[in-house]
């Protein structure tokens, strides 16, 4: 873990930063973690599934096990940050699917993201993990959200719906709200439980 040193917060808690950055609070990062989760908390109170972009420190994904009785999925792109937060938090992340995943190829292939997309669930990011790499943390948010037309397709696989052709999305690899219009008002044959699904995607577009 080269670029992983650890270190104690001014409140004695266990932290570690990632090429001298700060991850969480060097204060107090348990009160800045429910911070950020009371912050967030109406785009997750009503979900049975929360997938987290960005694990940090861990102590924010520590925080919605504890406040939320959803599944908590929390994602990070570098390995070395994941296995670092599982040493700050040996035992209150056990619950937690704590994945190493950088590219949407190995969210396609990830079966505790299937899990979750099968239900309701918010996709949070944690800001101060996304900070090195927007680019990247805005499309697998994207992709998780169905608004782009491969992790549309994905989405509907994932609840065993025939996934809607490459060319509803007239060429766009993003997807508006005017695609899922087009799409709702298909009605496709026999997939009565369609419906519900673009109605969830809407709204998370929106």
């Amino acid at each position: 873990m080269a670029d992983v040193q650890f270190g104690f917060a001014k409140n004695s808690e266990l932290i570690f930063t990632l090429k001298g950055r700060h991850l969480c609070s060097s204060i107090n990062p348990t009160r800045e973690a429910h911070q950020w989760a009371s912050v967030h908390q109406e785009s997750w109170k009503d979900c049975d599934a929360i997938i987290v972009l960005g694990i940090g420190c861990g102590y924010h994904v520590r925080a919605l096990q504890g406040i939320s009785q959803a599944q908590v999925v929390a994602i990070d792109p570098n390995q070395e940050v994941v296995a670092a937060a599982l040493r700050v938090h040996p035992l209150d992340l056990k619950e937690t699917e704590a994945l190493a995943l950088d590219s949407t190829s190995k969210f396609e292939k990830c079966l505790p993201l299937e899990q979750a997309t099968r239900k309701s669930y918010a996709v949070l990011v944690h800001e101060p993990s996304a900070a090195s790499h927007p680019e990247l943390f805005t499309e697998l948010k994207d992709f998780l959200l169905g608004r782009r037309a491969e992790g549309l397709q994905w989405l509907f696989r994932n609840r065993g719906l025939a996934a809607p052709r490459l060319s509803d999305f007239e060429g766009d690899t993003g997807v508006s709200l005017k695609t899922l219009d087009a799409l709702w008002r298909r009605q496709i044959s026999g997939q009565e439980n369609l419906s519900p699904l673009l109605q969830a995607l809407r709204e998370l577009i929106i």
